[in-house]
């Protein structure tokens, strides 16, 4: 507590500076990672939090996609000019745009996933296989953003190469395959087909029913949705898509006994969709897993 009050102290002359808690577990997780002997650590700064001072000439600076123009802004205005390569996700272009502009601005090299390099091979639900830059790689969810989002990572890793720090190619094979992020395209069960996704912004439900349609007849054309909000949007949405979902509105309360009348009454070949936010996803996630057990 003391020596984050002191740091800050001789960075704006604040006498009476109270660290958050937030800046406090910052500070005790790099004590950590320096007691650990940690090498290298990868950092997540959230786009509404942190200074980029806090960082000074990170190795390499990873931007996720995004789709907004007002947040594609506001993390270039926090990249470091010592940054030796910007490695961004794929990007629409008027974002792009405006990477690649800071790039030239602070003369940073700017490195992207090359799309003509990247061909999926098979997709299901829990094994998606694809090549990249020639190499094969197995990734054990079935969301295809994910796999996009895992083209970034495999840029990141040859740009950290490099860099000169040493990372075996089996590592990076290993490092793919995963069975991806919890909430996001979570897969609960196959037969039935449960998916929990915090699908909580219409960019995030884009993502999802893309995801669904190129899972194609794996997926049931019905499928059964459970959602906390947005009922009627949500039917919209996957009307438009082809499907004629079964929507269901309900409240963490209700949620519980709703889960097991509608567990119940699935066959192998439906299908059930869980939306929302993160903290109702997290709890059905867990309601759905015990009530399976």
């Amino acid at each position: 507590y003391k020596a984050v009050c002191d740091i800050q102290k001789s960075d704006d002359g604040h006498e009476n500076f109270e660290p958050s808690k937030h800046t406090l577990l910052f500070a005790t997780a790099f004590a950590a990672f320096g007691d650990a002997g940690c090498d290298y650590a990868v950092i997540e700064i959230p786009n509404d939090n942190l200074s980029h001072s806090v960082f000074n000439s990170p190795i390499i600076s990873v931007i996720s996609s995004t789709y907004s123009v007002d947040v594609a802004k506001s993390i270039c205005a926090r990249l470091d000019r010592n940054s030796k390569e910007i490695v961004s996700a794929m990007q629409r272009r008027e974002i792009y745009k405006i990477i690649s502009d800071k790039c030239a601005e602070n003369n940073t090299r700017l490195t992207m996933p090359i799309k003509n390099s990247f061909l999926f091979m098979s997709v299901a639900i829990k094994h998606t296989e694809f090549t990249y830059n020639g190499a094969v790689h197995v990734n054990g969810c079935g969301a295809y953003y994910q796999t996009y989002n895992l083209l970034t990572v495999l840029e990141a890793a040859e740009s950290l190469r490099r860099c000169g720090i040493k990372i075996a190619g089996t590592d990076i094979c290993s490092a793919v395959l995963y069975e991806g992020m919890p909430l996001r395209f979570e897969i609960i069960s196959v037969m039935p087909t449960i998916i929990v996704d915090r699908a909580d912004t219409a960019e995030r439900r884009r993502a999802l029913i893309d995801s669904l349609k190129m899972l194609g007849n794996q997926i049931s054309q019905s499928p059964i949705v459970i959602c906390d909000s947005e009922r009627k949007r949500i039917s919209e949405e996957l009307a438009l898509a082809g499907y004629t979902a079964k929507i269901a509105e309900v409240g963490s309360k209700e949620l519980k006994k709703h889960l097991r009348e509608v567990l119940s009454s699935l066959e192998e070949s439906s299908t059930l969709i869980i939306l929302g936010g993160s903290e109702y996803c997290e709890y059905a996630s867990k309601l759905t897993r015990e009530i399976l057990m």
